[in-house]
């Protein structure tokens, strides 16, 4: 089966699948609804002595515990005329939600052992209708309404995505037969070259999945909080943890909202259509007017591929930064035009790397960010990348486009911005530390959601919590504090020269000391080091043995360009002859103009 007859086989049992968490959404939120109303009419109902007559406890247990259920029998009386009735409260069923139903089941029945009279709350219009407890559960309330926005949620999200996709599909169906041999085409933003960026996609999937989130825990919070027994400290800072993540999940949405607000519009126009694999990607973005005041932007383009892996849950789709480039563009193109900032793009693409292709999970990504006041710049934009009749394993001629608008990349500054610190250079000698907590943002992140996932832990231990979760929530707590730890305390120290390399790294630097002869070197070369934070890829510096071992110098490196300046310096100076530059290979070359016309919004 083809991947697009896939994607269409998909699409339909996505909408099959979505089927019956939409239903339970409905239902539940009815159920939710209906319950508010009942207890808004009962309030109004006026009090009454009675009798009660039968009462006890009933009990039903099964795999997943046991619900109780306070069931009765009473009598009273209304305008001379006596009734009888069975209804306890306002939510009817079996449920374990804290105490309610066992309190009052034990008060029913003193009630009926004693022979004194109770009281029923009854509804004038209609005596025969009444019931003994009139209190809105809280905790059943929002127990309920849980399962209505979290299933109706799931549901309809994924029917909305699957006509969205089948209607997607259609359409690029169409292109792909009027443009058999040109599949940039099949899109019609791709076929016009020019591009929206995908801001708002990373904050609706972050909306959707904090509201998920939120929804359900903020209503076990409020089932405990609400209930009738007093909870011990573990319940407390697991009520608490999930509902504090959730908020820090909900603040950082509406981070992503104001910038996608504010930053909305960007589009990028190309000038080379498609981008060519051992060619060049190149065109101007044009962002909202205002960021000439930033220093300057950073263009990272990057070549993933989508893959599977295994994980407890089953199975989850990840993108694996397979290629990647950046630089750093310090001039806009001749200020606004049409009230947009004009950005100029131009990259080399190595004829090795993959094209985009959708069967095998290959898509190729422009981002550019640039440091505002406030809300930072960001823009997304999903960009094609072909072998065409100009693909060519010769590298074009070096005469760069972007020279008078692109920073020339430093050691020094590669370092700084690294983390790193130069300590000594020489004309034949380069010392270096990386020192303890240098990447600051990410290590308080790690560090944050440690501290509540430790509060989890911890309480999950004391709590009579099945011994599953006793043992695989403090075991995913240990490998998150061992992450905080190393982000805080990892320290590497290098240095090179012609003599060979040196490297210790570790928690405080006290790893073991490893020593390069020159002889022993093959390469030295930049390349993802596996970690990710939102859309940045962290990249590591990696020596290639002649005997084909690959040692890691130092990782942590926000930015391509700079681990492959660093790369290159250890290279430059232990003696070992590079086939290109980094510049070489990032840099768009002669040929391609960007002087394309900026059409108005």
């Amino acid at each position: 089966m083809s991947g697009k007859h896939q994607n269409k086989f998909g699409m339909g049992c996505l909408v099959l699948f979505a089927l019956p968490f939409a239903a339970v959404g409905v239902v539940m939120t009815v159920l939710t609804v209906r319950s508010l109303l009942y207890w808004l009419k009962v309030q109004e109902w006026a009090e009454t002595p009675c009798t009660i007559v039968e009462a006890s406890l009933k009990e039903s247990t099964d795999e997943d515990g046991t619900t109780y259920r306070a069931v009765a029998r009473y009598k009273y009386q209304w305008a001379g005329r006596e009734y009888e009735c069975d209804v306890v409260g306002v939510h009817g069923g079996s449920d374990n939600l804290g105490k309610f139903q066992r309190n009052k089941a034990a008060e029913l029945m003193k009630y009926q052992q004693s022979g004194k009279p109770f009281r029923c709350f009854v509804n004038p219009n209609d005596p025969s209708e009444a019931l003994l407890y009139r209190d809105l559960r809280v905790g059943m309330l929002a127990f309920k309404a849980m399962f209505g926005v979290v299933f109706g949620g799931v549901g309809f999200g994924l029917l909305v995505a699957g006509m969205w996709g089948a209607k997607t599909v259609r359409q690029e169906k169409q292109l792909r037969e009027l443009h058999p041999a040109e599949p940039w085409k099949t899109r019609k933003d791709w076929a016009s070259g020019r591009i929206r960026s995908s801001r708002w996609g990373p904050v609706v999937g972050m909306a959707f999945f904090s509201l998920i989130w939120n929804a359900i825990s903020w209503t076990v919070a409020a089932a405990f909080f609400f209930g009738d027994e007093d909870m011990p400290i573990w319940v407390v800072a697991i009520c608490l943890g999930f509902p504090v993540i959730g908020l820090i999940m909900l603040g950082y949405t509406v981070y992503l909202a104001i910038g996608a607000t504010r930053w909305s519009g960007s589009e990028l126009e190309l000038a080379t259509l498609p981008g060519v694999v051992g060619g060049r990607l190149a065109g101007v973005i044009h962002a909202p007017a205002g960021l000439e005041l930033a220093e300057s932007f950073l263009l990272t383009l990057t070549c993933f591929q989508k893959k599977t892996r295994s994980t407890s849950d089953g199975t989850e789709t990840y993108e694996d930064a397979v290629w990647q480039a950046d630089q750093e563009i310090v001039k806009t193109l001749g200020g606004e035009h049409a009230g947009k900032t004009v950005i100029p793009v131009g990259f080399t693409i190595p004829y090795e790397q993959h094209p985009t292709d959708e069967d095998a999970g290959f898509l190729w990504r422009l981002e550019v960010q640039a440091e505002m006041p406030g809300v930072d710049y960001r823009a997304s934009f999903e960009v094609p990348v072909f072998k065409t009749e100009e693909s060519s394993a010769e590298p074009p001629a070096d005469e760069s486009l972007l020279e008078e608008y692109v920073a020339a990349p430093s050691f020094e500054s590669a370092v700084s911005r690294a983390g790193g610190r130069l300590l000594s250079q020489t004309g034949y000698r380069s010392e270096l530390v990386f020192p303890m907590g240098r990447n600051l943002g990410l290590a308080l992140v790690i560090t944050v959601f440690a501290a509540i996932w430790t509060g989890i832990s911890v309480g999950l231990l004391y709590s009579d919590a099945p011994l599953l979760f006793k043992i695989v929530f403090p075991a995913s707590d240990l490998l998150v504090l061992a992450m905080a730890a190393w982000m805080w305390l990892e320290k590497t120290s290098l240095s090179f020269g012609a003599d060979g390399v040196d490297v210790q790294g570790g928690l405080l630097g006290m790893g073991k000391h490893r020593h390069f002869e020159p002889g022993q070197i093959k390469k030295v070369v930049a390349e993802p080091s596996g970690t990710r934070s939102g859309a940045t890829v962290y990249q590591q510096v990696t020596l290639m043995t002649k005997i084909g071992d690959a040692e890691k110098l130092v990782s942590g490196i926000r930015r391509r360009s700079d681990a492959e300046t660093i790369a290159a310096k250890i290279e430059e100076l232990v003696g070992i002859a590079r086939a290109g530059s980094a510049d070489k290979r990032q840099e768009p070359e002669s040929g391609i103009s960007l002087e394309i016309p900026l059409s108005e919004e």
